[in-house]
């Protein structure tokens, strides 16, 4: 009996080790997980606005928490076409000391039409480095592609497709008599 006694307490152990290791790795993971949840995230990308033909660069905290300590470089260094566009005065925009959740920072790259004309690059490289206090992680670097390609013909000065109906069937129309001809 006392044999018996003994093993069936070696395997409780045994049953009891492999559980505190099975919950010690869920721990690690629910952890992880809660800190990828709650942490900032810095993201910068270009947005085209049609009405003012105006390619925007956009600095934005996605996450769930303040980022802190934002700073953007590009490679190459930014220039614009338009000569209106002053980016020396927007190198402010680029280091932001604190950048609330679902908020975001942008300023003007240049005009869609004359960065299409122009021989300027289309796509930059930016870096992106930010601490996430909340789950104290500090110096995160992201690197992003931005190319400006669709922002400045999204904001080209003609469209493709005409949205009046009337017109669009005049337009087919003309269309299929100069197939005829």
């Amino acid at each position: 009996m006392q044999t018996l006694t003994a093993w069936a307490t070696v395997v409780l152990a045994a049953v009891a080790v492999v559980a505190y290791f099975a919950a010690r790795g869920q721990i690690r993971e629910a952890r992880q997980l809660r800190k990828a949840s709650h942490r900032a995230y810095v993201v910068v990308h270009a947005e085209g606005d049609k009405p003012t033909r105006a390619i925007y660069l956009v600095l934005e905290n996605t996450g769930q928490t303040v980022a802190k300590n934002a700073s953007v470089t590009f490679t190459p260094p930014l220039e614009a076409a338009h000569t209106a566009v002053d980016l020396a005065g927007s190198t402010r925009v680029w280091d932001q000391p604190t950048i609330p959740p679902g908020k975001s920072v942008r300023t003007v790259l240049d005009r869609g039409p004359e960065r299409l004309d122009s021989d300027l690059p289309m796509a930059y490289e930016a870096r992106v480095t930010y601490d996430s206090p909340a789950t104290e992680e500090f110096k995160i670097t992201d690197t992003y592609r931005i190319d400006l390609r669709s922002s400045a013909y999204g904001v080209r000065e003609w469209d493709l497709v005409d949205d009046n109906p009337r017109r669009q069937t005049a337009a087919l129309e003309r269309i299929a008599t100069n197939l005829d001809k």
